[in-house]
């Protein structure tokens, strides 16, 4: 994304802050069937498949593909132990079986979360001459760069702003805020996937030049329900 920058002799009255804000907010989700994980965390994925509890399973397998053919696997867990052969190389060492045989679950723990990592995950568990098969889907969240703001022109009693960040994932919102806190209409937006898988986006808008107080540029990560806030003063 290119953005031009402006200066002029207008602005000497503009006086331009930057406050970066990060705020959390609660998440939710199914916990059986999908999993959401910052990058760089620990995924826990649960197997869907409820067992008998103090059953031990003879065989638990996690796989990535969603046909049979084509799977490989992520984990191996048999006749009590884990098994490293035939285990993707991406995830050798990542990945921790957790057995509570008192609830009845089973739980594949994923470390040091990357991009590449979400998708669909498959759960096959056998308990003597019993299977089963579940299925649960790891999508990975990025929170992106602080945003980078400025002022991009000026006309006819108009100040035009622009708002720029990178690194989102998944897709964020974004949008301008007047000092009252209501929404400013966008003049454009941009969402692209840069190389990495990620997206950058840019979000511009307009404010009376006349305006005093705070305008704010809000980007927001609804996979991890956090925001980043840039604030710009203009007195």
């Amino acid at each position: 994304l290119e953005m031009a920058s402006f200066s002029g002799s207008w602005l000497s009255g503009c006086l331009i802050t930057l406050i970066f804000l990060q705020l959390p907010a609660p998440g939710s989700g199914d916990a059986r069937k999908f999993h959401l994980v910052p990058l760089g965390g620990t995924a826990e994925l649960l197997c869907p498949l409820p067992l008998w509890p103090g059953m031990e399973p003879t065989e638990v397998r996690w796989l990535r593909s969603p046909h049979p053919q084509l799977s490989q696997a992520v984990h191996v867990f048999r006749n009590g132990k884990d098994w490293d052969d035939g285990q993707m190389p991406e995830y050798k060492g990542r990945t921790v079986l957790v057995r509570d045989t008192q609830e009845g679950n089973v739980t594949l723990k994923i470390l040091n979360v990357r991009l590449e990592d979400q998708g669909q995950y498959r759960c096959q568990i056998q308990i003597g001459n019993l299977s089963k098969e579940g299925s649960v889907t790891l999508q990975v969240a990025v929170l992106g760069s602080d945003p980078d703001i400025h002022v991009e022109g000026y006309d006819a009693g108009w100040i035009k702003v622009v708002c720029r960040s990178v690194g989102w994932f998944p897709k964020p919102s974004a949008e301008w805020r007047d000092p009252q806190g209501t929404v400013l209409p966008s003049l454009s937006e941009v969402q692209a996937l840069d190389e990495a898988e990620l997206f950058q986006t840019m979000v511009s808008s307009r404010v009376r030049d006349s305006t005093l107080g705070n305008v704010f540029c809000i980007i927001h990560n609804s996979g991890l329900g956090q925001e980043k806030t840039a604030v710009m003063v203009i007195a």
